[in-house]
């Protein structure tokens, strides 16, 4: 049995519970009759596809209830459509807009070491869940959505993304140009988390990310999780890399899926 074929039977039975539609799923959602229609090459964007308002509205009820929202000073979060697609909107006003963010494995990234589609339909049906997403501010120059992408990102691996914040955070340096850019962008709403002291982990706890560090707020390198379900490492740099063999990348896999299925149980939704 290769790899991958060893990596889907353990999606399989390790979130079974979130494989078989017991919790939502914001892509498949987006496809009544599905699998039938689904075409993964040609897939809806459910971040950005005027459909997901579900997501949007889920996401707020999740993170923004009005105690929540009191702690960082502000008065109202509403899901709102914005030129056709959904948009939070902070305060009721446009000098501050949230969009949602796929945290998952990259869809772009599996195919690139060749993970099959069918295994890659499985991942989705655990990384698409709410435990999935985050919202950044968005709407103004080069969003951390954007920037923490490709090459010239992190490859879209959020264990290198959260780590990059937790610098920022702490007021030092990160490598990437496009992510200190980013955060520039829009320390307006990274402030917010400033209030009470120790931002980083006020942003891990608001946005209930537990799973991706340890008990040190050491953010865990999603590529060392084992067969033993744990981690072996923390993130050290915010060097772009990515694993490019299929074992190295389905540990990746594997890494998200576990910390996004622990932040689901987080939010009360298993």
């Amino acid at each position: 049995m290769n790899v991958i074929s060893v990596f889907k039977k353990k999606i399989d039975q390790r979130y079974k519970y979130l494989v078989e539609d017991i919790i939502k799923n914001y892509l498949f959602d987006l496809y009544p009759d599905f699998p039938k229609n689904f075409d993964l090459a040609n897939r809806k964007d459910p971040d950005n596809y005027e459909e997901a308002k579900p997501l949007y509205d889920d996401l707020c009820t999740a993170f923004f209830n009005t105690a929540s929202i009191a702690k960082l000073g502000l008065k109202t979060v509403i899901s709102e459509p914005y030129h056709k697609q959904p948009i939070l909107s902070v305060d009721g006003g446009r000098d501050l807009i949230l969009s949602s963010d796929y945290i998952g494995p990259s869809v772009y990234w599996a195919q690139k070491v060749g993970m099959p589609d069918e295994t890659i339909i499985e991942f989705l049906k655990v990384s698409r869940t709410l435990g999935g997403h985050i919202v950044f501010p968005a709407y103004r120059s080069i969003t951390m959505n954007q920037a923490r992408s490709g090459k010239n990102g992190y490859y879209d691996r959020f264990d290198k993304t959260l780590y990059a914040m937790k610098q920022l955070f702490n007021g030092d340096e990160i490598s990437n140009q496009w992510v200190q850019k980013a955060w520039e962008n829009y320390t307006n709403w990274f402030d917010l988390f400033r209030r009470e002291g120790h931002p980083f982990e006020t942003f891990v706890h608001f946005f209930k990310l537990e799973s991706f560090v340890n008990d040190a707020y050491e953010v865990y390198d999603l590529t060392t999780f084992d067969d033993h379900g744990s981690y072996t490492d923390t993130v050290t740099d915010d060097q772009a890399e990515i694993p490019e063999e299929a074992a190295g990348y389905a540990r990746y896999v594997r890494g998200s899926l576990h910390a996004i299925a622990l932040r689901n149980q987080e939010l009360g939704l298993s």
